[in-house]
């Protein structure tokens, strides 16, 4: 876990201590918590004992993801992961962990809580990200909270 001591409150819940995953693959540790997630996501095992059809994003066509990796090849920088192969993760990872199923609207704000927690690694979080984190948070447990997987 990380020193959370001089983190500005919100960007953790009360209870939550954030985990790095900077720990090598065969560490009992790393393994343990491996083990409590897949418990939790069943879809995260090696072996997932179902797998959703595969759905389309809504709003992205499959010529728009051609194009973008197209373009990506040509000019990989400054972005490692072109966006719409960004969106197509997030909804599909919601989809198979969760069993619910992203709006784009909502995997923008999934990136923006990627974003603004990130700053907290880089030592630049501030109280006002904090608060946005918690906002942004608060969406997806109360989404999650209202599937099949959070009752």
């Amino acid at each position: 876990t990380a020193n959370a001591s001089r983190t500005p409150k919100g960007y953790f819940a009360p209870g939550v201590l954030p985990l790095l995953l900077q720990q090598s693959t065969d560490d009992p540790a790393r393994r343990a918590h491996r083990d409590l997630v897949v418990a939790s996501m069943p879809a995260l095992m090696e072996h997932p004992p179902s797998v959703p059809a595969f759905r389309p994003v809504p709003g992205i066509a499959a010529s728009d993801l051609i194009n973008e990796v197209k373009w990506h090849l040509a000019f990989p920088f400054p972005k490692i992961v072109p966006d719409k192969i960004q969106d197509v993760f997030a909804f599909t990872f919601f989809r198979h962990a969760f069993g619910v199923d992203l709006s784009l609207s909502e995997i923008r704000q999934l990136k923006e809580w990627t974003s603004v927690n990130s700053k907290i690694l880089l030592g630049s979080g501030s109280f006002s990200g904090g608060k946005r984190s918690a906002q942004l948070a608060h969406i997806f447990e109360d989404k999650i909270g209202r599937s099949e997987f959070g009752t």
